[in-house]
């Protein structure tokens, strides 16, 4: 009997060990859809029997890595992502929604998939942790907000305020930084002034755009990021900080944006941009 009571004790340890159905969770707590959420809103405060690193230097001595995969900690797509792309960008948000329509930010696939730019990094909006153990990561004094970030990068300066971007250089006009609404659907003119005479937002462009349209010079001509139907063909050199530009016809520019060559039938020599 005494020997049937220790086993007992024993079995009963492993399975509180493990979350399972005994000890300080409820049934079913090891499903990641249940401890997982629960972390990540911080629910309850693992630290308190896992350990500050969760790696079981707690009152219970029992570690997280004795259920979680090697490198848990480092692979952002342990607890984010993997819904639409496999780099760990939501849209899974931190409750476990996944429907990309009621998730937070919606948009969070096109900035980090390459579609008329290249592909964001979270650090473009988001203060990017080592692990998932950093400090303010997820054990912060917001609990269940992923937190934007726009002290550096691109978007350095932009303001976040939940249902869009303001003085965001990713959605501005190419001179000045701008605003975008979640759900605005980007063109050219969202960003851009449209390259077309009959329309006066043209002379918004910057430098002698206008004058170049006037002679019907086409946006491909100098920038070769688009095609001559407009479309975006260099992603890779699109919305980078960087106003790409390859002259045709033996046009040299220098430094000062001084152009010197033929183009349209017009001589330039030393032709102040």
């Amino acid at each position: 009997m005494y020997r049937l009571l220790i086993a007992a004790s024993i079995v009963l340890i492993s399975l509180a060990a493990v979350g399972c159905s005994s000890g300080y969770h409820p049934a079913g707590y090891d499903d990641p859809d249940v401890h997982g959420t629960q972390l990540k809103l911080q629910q309850d405060d693992c630290r308190a029997c896992h350990g500050d690193n969760l790696d079981g230097a707690g009152s219970a001595d029992v570690s997280c890595d004795s259920c979680h995969a090697d490198g848990w900690r480092q692979d952002c797509t342990y607890c984010h992502g993997g819904e639409d792309t496999d780099d760990g960008a939501p849209p899974r948000d931190l409750d476990g929604t996944v429907d990309e329509a009621n998730t937070s930010f919606p948009p969070h696939t096109v900035h980090t998939t390459e579609t008329i730019h290249a592909p964001y990094d979270c650090t473009s909006c988001h203060i990017k942790p080592e692990d998932a153990m950093s400090v303010g990561h997820i054990f912060d004094s917001s609990r269940g907000a992923a937190e934007v970030d726009f002290s550096d990068g691109l978007a350095a300066g932009a303001d976040w305020g939940n249902q869009g971007c303001s003085n965001n250089y990713c959605h501005g006009n190419g001179q000045e930084p701008g605003d975008v609404e979640l759900g605005d659907t980007m063109t050219c003119g969202t960003c851009h002034a449209p390259p077309d005479v009959s329309n006066e937002d043209s002379s918004q462009l910057s430098g002698e755009h206008r004058e170049h349209i006037v002679h019907d010079v086409a946006c491909f001509d100098c920038h070769p990021v688009v095609d001559s139907a407009g479309d975006i063909v260099d992603a890779a050199r699109h919305v980078d900080g960087e106003a790409t530009i390859a002259l045709p016809n033996g046009i040299t520019r220098d430094g000062n944006g001084r152009c010197t060559g033929e183009c349209h039938n017009e001589n330039h020599t030393n032709e102040g941009w």
